[in-house]
């Protein structure tokens, strides 16, 4: 959780609480608020103990287990795509280019095709 919170990625939260953060996701697109990060976690907290106890109360029935087994893959999945984004995110960052670099001062030209469409023959079945 404090690996998150470190990145550009995730917001943190400027004053108003979880419900606020959730509500200022919505309007941010690409961005990762770490209120949506701790509801996120808090209900798959709340999902691991409704399980286990099923699985006591069941005498560890085996559709209890599949469905166990597939909420840690689930929560475990949602984990490392917001890791994997905050590692891209972070790279994007380091490699955006300044606003004075030499890339951005070039006039971008149109690039000609090489061969006009109606050179091309169709290809048959």
């Amino acid at each position: 959780m404090s690996a998150l919170s470190s990145s550009s990625s995730v917001t943190d939260s400027s004053g108003g609480g979880i419900l606020n953060d959730i509500y200022q996701s919505i309007f941010q697109p690409g961005e990762v608020n770490q209120g949506v990060i701790k509801v996120m976690n808090a209900a798959f907290i709340g999902l691991f103990v409704v399980l286990a106890f099923l699985m006591y109360a069941t005498g560890g029935n085996w559709h209890v287990v599949f469905l166990s087994i597939i909420a840690v893959g689930l929560f475990a999945s949602i984990q490392w795509f917001i890791a994997e984004y905050k590692c891209i995110r972070a790279e994007k960052e380091r490699t955006k280019p300044a606003k004075g670099d030499s890339l951005q001062s070039k006039k971008p030209g149109i690039p000609r095709p090489t061969a006009s469409l109606h050179s091309r023959k169709p290809k048959r079945l």
